[in-house]
């Protein structure tokens, strides 16, 4: 049951908190239940003011509370929807990108043009350390709308994704995809992050609670060097 598990927690105590999907989950507080009402700009703004880690965002005029910016790579990263959404906060910086597509490639140079582009995933053997690694692999083999093979698709590349974060060690790792993972291959996901050292929480977060006209739900896992056993920077 997918709506079982739209958000939660995995990792240190092991804990996992079943929440309603109108629910928004942040960095800084990834458990603030909205309610009915969407929520706004301002609610967000103060569920991020409000935490005391360093490293989190304030999301007024953008300003950054920390010690630096952090760098970031992307994987799958299309036309750089996620990029351009952690730089506008004004607490990243993209320092690389991974995309096959010829023609998203030439749409990521035009906006970052002296940001360096890799091509196909499967055959990078190394990338330079970034704080923070982004991207949404294929949704195909778990999305509703198709056949759900899961693992047996050999569209299935989470395991290059994980391949390339035990790489490079970042601190902090950033997954999108269709809600159709959690009841498919979910447990892969999970699983590689805790082999790897990293804790995870997770959260379904539609367009429409950000005020766009249409649904659209996507999962996204934000995952933690957990400090037992994990040599991240």
């Amino acid at each position: 049951d997918s709506q079982a598990v739209s958000c939660g927690r995995f990792g240190g105590r092991f804990l996992t908190r079943h929440l309603p999907l109108q629910t928004v989950c942040s960095i800084a507080d990834p458990f603030v239940v909205w309610g009915e009402s969407p929520p706004t700009t301002s609610h967000i703004e103060r569920s991020l003011t409000n935490d005391a880690t360093s490293h989190m965002l304030v999301s007024d005029r953008h300003r950054w509370i920390g010690e630096r910016v952090l760098t970031v790579g992307s994987l799958f990263s299309g036309i750089g929807g996620l990029e351009l959404g952690l730089e506008r906060t004004g607490g990243f910086e993209v320092r690389w990108q991974v995309e096959i597509n010829d023609w998203c490639r030439k749409v990521l140079t035009k906006h970052w043009p002296d940001v360096p582009k890799y091509g196909d995933i499967r055959g990078i053997e190394d990338l330079p350390y970034v704080d923070l690694i982004c991207g949404g692999f294929p949704c195909q083999p778990v999305s509703l709308a198709g056949k759900r093979r899961a693992q047996s698709d050999e569209r299935w590349l989470w395991p290059d994704y994980l391949r390339i974060v035990r790489m490079v060690r970042p601190r902090y790792v950033l997954v999108e995809n269709v809600p159709g993972l959690l009841s498919a291959g979910f447990d892969d996901v999970l699983g590689g992050l805790a082999e790897s050292g990293y804790d995870a929480e997770w959260c379904c977060v539609r367009a429409s609670d950000m005020g766009a006209p249409h649904r659209r739900e996507r999962v996204f896992i934000v995952a933690y060097a957990n400090r037992v056993g994990s040599d991240t920077g």
